[in-house]
């Protein structure tokens, strides 16, 4: 079991997270984080009560999410080595339209699920193609978690979806040569409810 962890709530809208540690020289300390949803608190005791109690709890990079990118996820990851020149670009018009305006004055801990969820939400009325963005803040994110910057990315298990997988899953298709076949038949028939073969050249030639 962890050696102390807990959640109180300090304010009508704020919750403050605790877990309480061992220092490498004996005896223990705590470490506190704040958060605005009840949820997120939780989440962050989770994973930090098992890392101490299966002692593999490490101090984590201190860092803003535009320290971390500048002089970082930037330098070490945007570059020819890791990237296509023309991913680098999209990078670097992502980071500076979308990404630093939104995130750079938050720790990279204080980047909680619920503010990507509405990060994504604003994008999907602005952008058709939000997801782009997403997936690209998720990689960097997940770089962030291998590099001692995060224990858990806070878009880990986070579908991308908006708007563009929405109006796929309605957008029609051309018709097949039979299909258009069957169409042109089944409008126009006799009196007698018979169909009838195709009489038009254009469309039967678009049929073949």
């Amino acid at each position: 079991m962890p050696i102390y962890a807990s959640l109180k709530k300090s304010g009508d809208r704020v919750y403050d997270a605790i877990v309480r540690v061992k220092k490498p020289e004996g005896g223990t300390r705590q470490v506190q984080k704040r958060f605005r949803l009840k949820k997120d608190a939780q989440r962050w005791i989770d994973r930090n009560s098992v890392a101490v109690d299966q002692g593999t709890y490490k101090e984590l990079t201190k860092a803003t999410f535009y320290q971390f990118m500048h002089e970082f996820w930037m330098p070490t990851f945007l570059t020819k080595f890791h990237l296509k020149y023309s991913t680098i670009n999209a990078y670097k018009s992502n980071i500076q339209k979308h990404l630093m305006p939104r995130l750079s004055h938050l720790s990279m801990q204080g980047i909680t699920r619920a503010e990507i969820t509405r990060f994504q939400a604003d994008l999907s009325r602005i952008l058709t193609t939000p997801k782009n963005i997403l997936g690209q803040l998720r990689k960097m994110l997940n770089d962030a978690v291998e590099n001692g910057f995060l224990r858990v990315s806070p878009m880990q298990g986070m579908k991308l979806g908006g708007r563009e997988d929405k109006e796929k899953q309605h957008r029609g298709r051309a018709l097949k040569p039979d299909e258009i076949h069957l169409l042109l038949n089944a409008s126009k028939k006799n009196a007698k409810g018979k169909l009838q073969p195709l009489f038009n050249s254009r469309a039967e030639a678009a049929s073949l």
